[in-house]
C-alpha cells in the first residue's frame, strides 16, 4: 500500500532534543551558581513564520497555561507556535507542561501512547481522511491535544499575528503540504494559506489601533 509521508515523528524527535538542551543548560548554571535555577519560558515557533506585529510581551501571559495562537488546530491543538512555561508538574498529574509539549517522543517510545489512547481516545479519528482510516488515528496536532488532556495541562489562546510562508518544501512532507505550496507558487503569493495571512494582517492592524 501507499506510505503516508509526514514530519510528525521528526518534529517530536527534534522537540525532545530541544528539551534536553534546555535541561542541560539549566544543570550547567545550577552547578556553577547553586540553587534551583531554570528558564521561565520555552518559546517554540516555526522558522518560516512572518510576524505582522511584534509578539506580545511574555509578562502578559500566565504561567498556568501553555499558550498557543488561535486557529490551525486540524482537529487537535495548533502546534505552529507555543509559549511553554518552565514550571513544575501539575497538581493532578506528574508531568510539567514542558515535558508534555516537548517530549511526545518519549510517550511513543516508552509505550505510554498506547495506554493513553486506550483509556481516553480509542475512538478518536483525527486523520485527514477519516473514512479511509481506522480509529484511533491521530495527526501531530491531535497527539498534542491528547497529551495535554491526559496530563491535565491547561492550554489557552492568544491572537494570531503571524503566517507561514510559501516555502519549506520537503520530500517527506505529506501530500497536502506539496499541494498548498504548488498553489501559492502558481499564484505568486508569499503566504501558504490565504485565510491565515488575512487573519494575521487584520489582527495586527487591530492590535495597533
Amino acid at each position: 500500500g501507499k506510505i503516508r509521508r509526514g514530519t510528525g515523528l521528526n518534529q517530536m524527535y527534534a522537540a525532545r532534543w530541544c528539551l534536553q538542551m534546555v535541561e542541560h543548560q539549566e544543570a550547567v548554571v545550577q552547578s556553577k551558581h547553586g540553587g534551583d535555577w531554570s528558564y521561565d519560558w520555552i518559546v517554540k515557533t516555526r522558522l518560516d513564520y512572518v510576524w505582522e506585529a511584534q509578539h506580545l510581551p511574555l509578562h502578559f501571559f500566565s504561567k498556568d497555561f501553555i499558550w498557543i495562537p488561535e486557529g490551525h488546530d486540524w482537529g487537535g491543538l495548533n502546534d505552529r507556535h507555543a509559549l511553554i512555561p518552565r514550571t513544575p508538574s501539575t497538581r493532578k498529574g506528574i508531568y510539567a507542561p514542558s515535558q508534555i509539549y516537548l517530549n511526545g517522543w518519549s510517550w511513543l517510545t516508552c509505550h505510554q501512547a498506547v495506554g493513553t489512547l486506550r483509556e481516553f481516545f480509542w475512538e478518536a479519528n483525527l486523520c485527514e481522511q477519516p473514512e479511509a482510516s481506522t480509529a484511533p488515528c491521530f495527526n501531530h496536532e491531535g497527539w498534542l491535544w491528547a497529551r495535554t488532556m491526559a496530563a491535565h495541562i491547561k492550554v489557552a489562546r492568544f491572537p494570531n499575528m503571524a503566517w507561514a510562508t510559501c516555502s519549506n518544501r520537503s520530500k517527506d512532507a505529506w501530500q497536502g503540504t506539496h499541494h498548498d505550496i504548488d498553489r501559492c507558487e502558481r499564484y505568486g503569493r508569499p503566504y501558504r494559506y490565504r485565510f491565515e495571512h488575512t487573519g494575521a494582517v487584520d489582527m495586527a492592524r487591530c492590535m495597533r489601533q
